[in-house]
């Protein structure tokens, strides 16, 4: 367990409790640094990846270590969960949205909340951390460059608990916005950084697309998330103002970088 700077305790927490678990326990320096500080401590044949505000379904490592060792997956990733407020759903729609897939398919990205990787693919590969957000994004796509496929097992399944409220969520919704920019500028060759290089035009158009996506995945996912026909109205709302306030992190793409 790496532990990035926390102030609660939960070093000696895990320590005193926990007395075969490793810890590593670092001052402040953001995700990425911290995922790839667990790499080069973990001694296993699986390196697996979860966030301080996630919670893990039942039989989750047995589950992740089926799928990399028993089915040779390369990395592997699963459904990830909002079971808390309709702000926080709402950022399962807008955020998780090809993560609440009840199928097995391929995926082009795996989100570092719920992700397991054989440790032979990160021989000479690690986690960009000056990026604050969307680091996931560029090391999932260097693996694609390398021939390895992406699987998504919807029963690997863990539950994110995003902090709740308005403010929290807009300025969720700033970070990754700017993260969209930063990533694709970082590597030409994901989706959409071609509209990305045309500036504010091929981010607006790119915003009001994604806010369709919001949308179409709030009707397909609204049982499954536990999301009433009354509150669509105000979902829908809800997803489309965070589009919008996007823009602002969009605009301004230092904010996803770490200086």
């Amino acid at each position: 367990v790496v532990d990035d700077g926390s102030s609660d305790d939960t070093v000696p927490y895990l320590r005193d409790c926990f007395p075969d678990v490793r810890v590593v326990a670092k001052p402040h320096s953001g995700a990425d640094n911290s995922r790839n500080q667990g790499i080069e401590a973990a001694r296993g044949e699986v390196v697996a990846f979860i966030d301080s505000d996630c919670t893990a379904g039942p039989q989750w490592l047995a589950h992740l270590e089926r799928a990399l060792v028993e089915e040779k997956r390369a990395i592997v990733g699963g459904r990830v969960s909002h079971p808390g407020s309709l702000w926080q759903r709402m950022v399962g729609v807008s955020d998780f949205g090809e993560f609440q897939d009840t199928r097995a398919k391929e995926v082009s990205n795996i989100p570092t909340c719920n992700m397991g990787v054989r440790r032979d693919c990160l021989a000479d590969l690690r986690f960009e951390p000056d990026l604050r957000v969307g680091g996931d994004v560029v090391f999932c796509s260097a693996l694609r460059r390398r021939g390895i496929r992406l699987h998504y097992d919807p029963g690997l399944q863990v539950f994110h608990h995003p902090r709740v409220g308005a403010r929290h969520f807009f300025s969720r919704a700033v970070s990754y916005g700017a993260g969209f920019v930063a990533t694709r500028r970082r590597d030409p060759s994901l989706p959409f950084a071609r509209l990305v290089a045309c500036g504010l035009p091929g981010v607006a158009i790119l915003t009001l697309g994604r806010a369709l996506l919001d949308w179409h995945r709030l009707l397909r996912l609204r049982r499954e998330m536990g999301i009433s026909v009354a509150q669509l109205p105000l979902g829908m709302a809800v997803l489309l103002s965070k589009r919008v306030i996007s823009l602002a992190g969009a605009v301004r793409p230092g904010l996803a970088i770490r200086h």
